[in-house]
């Protein structure tokens, strides 16, 4: 080495690092390329599935539209067995379990009392504080 390497903190470069830089810029472009590719791929898969859902979803409309109408027609009567169901179950003591079970209520058009909006945080009671110092582990009886 010679003095200036050593002055400038600058160590002398070998005489293989333009090969190795070379062959590093070779393989980034490569990993490049790769990179395109598996993107492109990717795209086109993406495309693809969205292509093919959307046919699937128009080909359901109509039958989705057909289970729709039937529900709606048939939700009349469906309301009138369970509200004869509830009296029913009202009636007669021995059949209140299977309806607690599967929580059949009369329908009134009104939302079931689980859907309506929770009481105001101010009506609510406050949770208990938190005990202000730590309680002590049990001591355990010295061993013999």
């Amino acid at each position: 080495m010679s003095e200036m390497d050593l002055q400038t903190g600058n160590p002398p470069e070998p005489a293989d690092w333009p090969e190795q830089r070379a062959l590093l810029q070779r393989q980034v472009f490569f990993l490049l390329v790769a990179l395109l590719i598996l993107s492109g791929t990717v795209t086109v898969f993406l495309f693809w599935q969205v292509r093919h859902a959307k046919r699937d979803l128009a080909a359901l409309r109509p039958v989705a539209a057909q289970v729709i109408q039937e529900f709606n027609q048939r939700k009349p009567d469906v309301d009138a067995f369970l509200a004869r169901l509830a009296d029913y179950g009202r009636t007669h003591a021995d059949f209140a379990p299977i309806i607690n079970k599967y929580q059949i209520r009369p329908t009134t058009g009104a939302p079931p009392a689980s859907a309506t909006a929770p009481a105001p945080a101010a009506q609510q009671r406050p949770a208990a504080p938190a005990p202000a110092t730590p309680q002590q582990p049990a001591s355990t009886p010295p061993r013999r």
